[in-house]
Formats: C-alpha cells, sequence, structure tokens
C-alpha cells in the first residue's frame, strides 16, 4: 500500500496577490519520500478574453 500526504497553507498577503507552501510525504514499503514545494499568485485581470 502506497500511504500519500499532502498538506497546502495559502495566504492572501492582499487582494491582489496569494503565497502558499506546501509538503508531500509518500512512503511504501518502507521507503519513504517528502518534497516541499512553495508559490505565489498575482491577480492579472477579471477577463480571460476568448477563452470559454
Amino acid at each position: 500500500m502506497i500511504r500519500s500526504r499532502w498538506v497546502w497553507r495559502f495566504e492572501a498577503a492582499s487582494p491582489e496577490l496569494v503565497k502558499g507552501s506546501g509538503q508531500f510525504t509518500m512512503a511504501r514499503g518502507g521507503h519513504k519520500m517528502e518534497s516541499t514545494s512553495n508559490m505565489t499568485a498575482k491577480w492579472v485581470g477579471a477577463s480571460c478574453g476568448d477563452v470559454k
């Protein structure tokens, strides 16, 4: 059996900026893998152009 877990935390730093970090853990057969991630996202606009 493979066990995995994601934990994400997000912060709205301002109305235009979101920051986040995440931790991932996976284990199987006595082996373990871990990963961490960081992200930032910026509001660019309400329009997606011609995308439907």
